[in-house]
């Protein structure tokens, strides 16, 4: 005789219920291990658990094409000399924009600056 599990088609429908209602209460139990805020085994440690800080300048891309360039921030596609807020793009780089206000320069980056590890 042949178990229930390796040919369904000749499963009786109790046996099919009752699989069905194991599914379902297995979900809730799912759902509180995913939420239970569980470290993530692939992080390094000490470093912040399970949160990521996406970057909040607001640029989300940059386009170098020969002299031409371009740069996305919150959205909107701006160029050397546009105004964006209350400054100007005076330059746009590999992994950042320079924005002019009043006289000082601001770096929005496009990825957080790598910090070199200073251990021994």
């Amino acid at each position: 005789m042949m178990s229930w599990h390796n040919n369904c088609s000749k499963c009786s429908m109790t046996q099919k219920v009752l699989l069905l209602l194991l599914g379902m209460l297995a979900l809730p139990a799912a759902a509180a291990v995913f939420s239970s805020g569980l470290a993530d085994p692939t992080r390094p440690p000490g470093s912040g658990g399970n949160t990521y800080s996406a970057p909040t300048s607001g640029v989300t891309a940059i386009r170098i094409s020969g002299s031409e360039r371009s740069a996305v921030i919150d959205g909107r596609t701006v160029k050397i000399g546009d105004r964006y807020g209350d400054g100007q793009i005076s330059d746009i780089r590999l992994y950042e924009v320079i924005l002019e206000r009043a006289g000082r320069k601001t770096s929005l980056r496009l990825v957080p600056k790598l910090e070199k590890d200073q251990r021994p």
